[in-house]
C-alpha cells in the first residue's frame, strides 16, 4: 500500500488521541492516590507486655498477627494503612512510653480511623464472641456500635450462636488520645477451646479480618 502524506497525518492525529487519553489516566490515578483514606492498625501490647496468655498462645502475637491480616485485607480495598508496631517488640521501653509512642503514630499518620486488637481472658470457658469497645467519653460510641453489628451478624451469630453483644465503653487510653474515629476490638477469648481454636484458625482470622474491613468501608467512604 502506498503511504501518503493524508495516511502519516492520520496516523498522527491518531496517536495524539490515545497519549492525551494516556495522560489522562495517570492523572486520576495520582490524584485517587493521593486521596486514599488511612487506617491505623494498633496490635495490642508487645515486648515484655505479652498481655493475656494461655500456655504458649500470647495476646500480643495473636494481635500482631490479625494485624498483619486486617492490613491486607485494607490494602485490597485501596486503603493506605498504617500499623502501630510491626514486629514482637514494643514501641517504647514502659507501658506510658509505649502508649505515647503510639498516639505519636495515630497523630502523625493523619488517620481517618484506628482500630486496636486484642484477645481476651476469662475465668469462665463459656465466655466466647467477639467484643468492640469505645472510650468512656462516648465520642465514638456509634462507631462502635455499628462494628459491633456486623460482627454480631456475621461472626458470633456463626460461630458463637449470639448476635446480642453490644458495643461497651470504658477507660481505654488509645481510643481518646486522639480525635480520630478508634475503636478496640476483642477478637475472641483465648480461655475458651473455642474460641481458641478459631484464632488459631487462619481460615476463620481470614474471615474475621474480611468482616471488620467491611466495617471500614461502611465508616470510611471515599470522598467523605
Amino acid at each position: 500500500m502506498l503511504i501518503t502524506k493524508k495516511h502519516i497525518y492520520t496516523f498522527l492525529v491518531i496517536l495524539c488521541i490515545i497519549l492525551i487519553n494516556v495522560f489522562s489516566v495517570v492523572l486520576v490515578l495520582t490524584a485517587d492516590f493521593g486521596d486514599k483514606k488511612v487506617i491505623v492498625i494498633d496490635a495490642g501490647h508487645g515486648g515484655i507486655d505479652g498481655g493475656v496468655s494461655v500456655g504458649k498462645i500470647v495476646e500480643a502475637d495473636v494481635a500482631l498477627g490479625l494485624a498483619y491480616e486486617l492490613r491486607d485485607a485494607l490494602v485490597k480495598l485501596d486503603y493506605k494503612v498504617v500499623l502501630t508496631r510491626d514486629s514482637k517488640l514494643a514501641l517504647a521501653d514502659g507501658k506510658s512510653a509505649d502508649m505515647q509512642a503510639r498516639k505519636n503514630v495515630i497523630d502523625s499518620a493523619n488517620a481517618d480511623m484506628m482500630i486496636s486488637l486484642h484477645v481476651n481472658k476469662y475465668a469462665q470457658e463459656s465466655v466466647r464472641g467477639v467484643r468492640v469497645f469505645y472510650d468512656d467519653t462516648n465520642k465514638h460510641k456509634e462507631s462502635a456500635s455499628r462494628m459491633q453489628t456486623l460482627i454480631n451478624s456475621r461472626i458470633n451469630k456463626t460461630y458463637v450462636g449470639r448476635a446480642d453483644f453490644k458495643a461497651s465503653g470504658g477507660d481505654f487510653f488509645v481510643t481518646k488520645c486522639s480525635d480520630v474515629t478508634s475503636m478496640i476490638i476483642e477478637c475472641g477469648f483465648i480461655s475458651s477451646p473455642k474460641d481458641r481454636a478459631l484464632l488459631l484458625s487462619a481460615p476463620y482470622r481470614f474471615e474475621l479480618c474480611g468482616v471488620i474491613a467491611d466495617g471500614v468501608v461502611s465508616m470510611v467512604n471515599v470522598g467523605a
